[in-house]
């Protein structure tokens, strides 16, 4: 695949891209950031794809682990508490998603990764 046809391929599946991030992540920033990081790194990499016919496939697969990376990250982050070393909490985030992202978002990680791509998405 060129560089071209990669080019094709994101545009096609922006939204897709999108949805799937948003799947895992609950920010707008992140998913923009985790697409942005995915697309990076698929390019940078384009060489080692086999088949054409898998890069979609292969796309979503870095976006998945780049949002498992981001979301690691942004759960670190956020966990705040007193100076004095009283229990740490997680910080209350604003809920700024539909009623479906909240049910998603009800669910473990690996079976929300799931309900998105196959019900959603269609894998």
């Amino acid at each position: 695949m060129d560089k071209k046809a990669f080019g094709y391929l994101v545009l096609e599946n922006e939204e897709e891209l999108y949805r799937i991030a948003k799947a895992i992540l609950k920010k707008d920033e992140d998913c923009a950031d985790a697409a942005q990081e995915a697309i990076t790194k698929a390019l940078e990499k384009l060489h080692t794809l086999k088949h054409d016919v898998y890069a979609k496939t292969w796309l979503i697969r870095i976006l998945i682990r780049e949002c498992c990376r981001i979301s690691g990250r942004r759960s670190r982050e956020i966990l705040w508490g007193e100076e004095n070393g009283e229990t740490l909490q997680k910080a209350p985030q604003k809920q700024d998603y539909g009623s479906l992202y909240e049910a998603l978002y009800s669910l473990p990680p690996e079976f929300r990764i799931v309900m998105v791509l196959y019900y959603l998405e269609g894998y």
